[in-house]
């Protein structure tokens, strides 16, 4: 495993967090949204996906790199169980955090969560490894 690629994947994996809220804000609206709103959702979640990277991403791909459990598979659903967890959280203490229904927004955040585990697997270690 090179460092390099490692730092590189905690560096760009967490942005896909306000990439996808700026693509689910855009769906939503039916408009591109404004390059405040750009800033305030580079700000807003992506402070939340860098914290979450470093508070609960960095254990867990310590954790995985020591078990057996290893590649994209294990990446994506250890993202998604982490992105599920902040939803609950989040949801919890800032009942108006999501606009939409609960159940939509724990799959967004499960998936975003998915997403970014795989991005940062395919970064870590290559397309071509398993």
């Amino acid at each position: 495993m090179n460092s390099a690629r490692l730092t590189l994947a905690f560096l760009i994996s967490p942005l896909i967090a306000p990439i996808a809220a700026l693509v689910t804000f855009s769906f939503d609206l039916a408009r591109i949204p404004t390059s405040r709103v750009v800033l305030g959702a580079f700000v807003q979640y992506g402070a939340l996906a860098y914290v979450v990277a470093l508070v609960f991403g960095l254990p867990m791909f310590l954790w995985l790199r020591s078990s057996r459990w290893r590649g994209k598979w294990a990446a994506s659903l250890s993202g998604a169980t982490i992105g599920l967890l902040i939803a609950v959280v989040l949801f919890a203490l800032v009942p108006g955090w999501t606009g939409k229904d609960l159940v939509v927004g724990y799959s967004l955040y499960a998936g975003v969560g998915a997403v970014c585990g795989l991005v940062f697997w395919l970064i870590s270690f290559g397309v071509t490894s398993d």
